[in-house]
């Protein structure tokens, strides 16, 4: 990840950790899940994405590592949620790690490149990876480290825009696809109806009118030309 995508996200955490409300960065997956409970309802579209992404996968007592964990909601929803034994999470940028140690004590998270992790060979039997593949410089390097920290026939899932176009061959030397789900319709339709819910549940104005505002511009892209998709790759 260059310098200036880093000094991009200190700016975007300076902002949002102004108001401690925004606590995912993703862009949702519409219809919310039904199993959200009422203090999860504010981004249950967000929330939902990260269940999305393990619906088909029997996660009991298994360990998860989330790369690019970001605010950490994400990871707080698939902890409380899913019968998961253990749950980390990562991100290169400190900021984020600072915020998600304050906001979320039963959770182990620390600084660490995607493309460099600092865990120990297979230790993981899943790990997540949610709208931040697109940002990294060497993707072979990402998927030979996930590779390494998953334990046999463990599930890699990755969601991200335009993941079509900026996917490599560079997974196939550790990684087989298992599943591939188009579901750019249904991030669209999460920002469509994440407008009026930020219009109305979002008090502060500055706070409401960069959210609004960005699912807007998001909406539009995704009826246009970005694209957005969930992969499964298990390890070969």
């Amino acid at each position: 990840m260059s310098i200036e995508i880093i000094e991009q996200y200190n700016n975007l955490h300076t902002f949002l950790n102004k108001f401690n409300v925004v606590k995912f960065m993703n862009h949702g997956f519409f219809p919310n899940s039904k199993i959200l409970k009422k203090k999860d309802l504010l981004f249950k579209y967000e929330a939902t994405l990260y269940l999305e992404l393990l619906k088909n996968i029997e996660t009991k007592n298994l360990i998860l590592l989330d790369i690019g964990c970001g605010r950490g909601g994400g990871l707080d929803i698939l902890k409380k949620y899913l019968k998961l034994k253990k749950v980390y999470g990562c991100d290169i940028n400190n900021m984020a790690i600072e915020y998600c140690k304050k906001n979320y004590k039963d959770i182990d998270f620390k600084v660490c490149s995607s493309e460099k992790l600092t865990y120990d060979s297979k230790t993981f039997d899943l790990v997540t990876n949610v709208e931040s593949f697109h940002c990294y410089k060497n993707k072979n390097n990402f998927f030979k480290e996930v590779a390494r920290v998953l334990k046999s026939n463990g599930h890699l899932l990755i969601t991200d825009v335009n993941l079509n176009f900026t996917l490599d061959n560079s997974f196939k030397d550790y990684f087989k696809v298992t599943n591939v789900v188009d579901i750019t319709p249904n991030v669209a339709f999460a920002c469509k109806h994440n407008i009026q819910n930020f219009c109305e549940n979002i008090k502060d104005k500055e706070m409401r009118s960069f959210l609004v505002n960005l699912r807007e511009e998001k909406f539009y892209s995704y009826l246009r030309y970005d694209t957005y998709f969930i992969m499964q790759l298990t390890k070969i």
